[in-house]
C-alpha cells in the first residue's frame, strides 16, 4: 500500500479512537455530575432527618406507648416535594455506574412511603386506630429510617469507588487550596 493510504487508515483510526474517547468522556462527566446531584439530595435528606432527630421522636412514642401511655400521633408536615430531582433524573438512571440505578430509586421510594406515612399522620387517618396499630406504624417508620441511612452510607461508597478522582489528581488540586 501506499504510504498516502497508510496515512488516511491511521488519520481515521485516530479520528474514530478520538470522537470515541470524546463522547466515553462526556457521558462519564453527565453520569458524574447526575451521581453527586443524588448524593446531594440525598445528603440534604438525610441532613435533615438527623436535624429533627425524627428516629428519637418516634422511638419516645414507641417508648410511651409501651408504658402503658395512650398514643399520641406524630404530626408534622411534609409539604415540599424531597423527590423532584430523582422525578426530574429518573430516566438517566441507567447512566449510573455500579449499584446505583438499583439503590438511587430505592432510597427515594423509601422516601416517598415515610412522606405516605406522614402525610396519612397528618390528615387524621390514624386517629381511630388503637395503640397497637399506631405503635407498628412508628416501629415500621423507624425501620424505614434506618433503611434510608443505610442505603445513603452505600450510595456514597458506591459514588466513591466509581466517581471519585484518582489519588494522583486528588494530591495535586489539593495542593493548591489552602495556600
Amino acid at each position: 500500500m501506499s504510504d498516502a493510504l497508510w496515512g488516511t487508515l491511521a488519520g481515521g483510526a485516530i479520528g474514530i479512537a478520538s470522537s470515541f474517547g470524546l463522547e466515553w468522556f462526556k457521558g462519564r462527566r453527565k453520569s458524574k455530575s447526575l451521581a453527586l446531584s443524588f448524593q446531594g439530595s440525598m445528603g440534604a435528606i438525610q441532613d435533615i432527618v438527623s436535624a429533627r432527630d425524627y428516629a428519637n421522636a418516634l422511638i419516645s412514642h414507641v417508648a410511651a406507648i409501651d408504658a402503658g401511655q395512650p398514643a399520641q400521633i406524630f404530626k408534622l408536615s411534609a409539604s415540599k416535594d424531597y423527590v423532584e430531582i430523582y422525578r426530574a433524573n429518573v430516566g438517566k438512571l441507567g447512566s449510573l455506574h455500579g449499584n446505583l440505578p438499583f439503590l438511587v430509586p430505592r432510597y427515594y421510594i423509601v422516601v416517598n412511603s415515610l412522606l405516605e406515612d406522614v402525610q396519612a399522620l397528618h390528615r387524621g387517618d390514624w386517629n381511630d386506630q388503637n395503640a397497637a396499630a399506631i405503635r407498628n406504624l412508628y416501629v415500621g417508620m423507624i425501620a424505614l429510617l434506618t433503611e434510608l441511612g443505610s442505603i445513603y452510607e452505600r450510595v456514597e461508597g458506591e459514588i466513591d469507588r466509581h466517581y471519585r478522582a484518582p489519588a494522583i489528581w486528588r494530591d495535586w488540586i489539593a495542593s493548591f487550596r489552602y495556600k
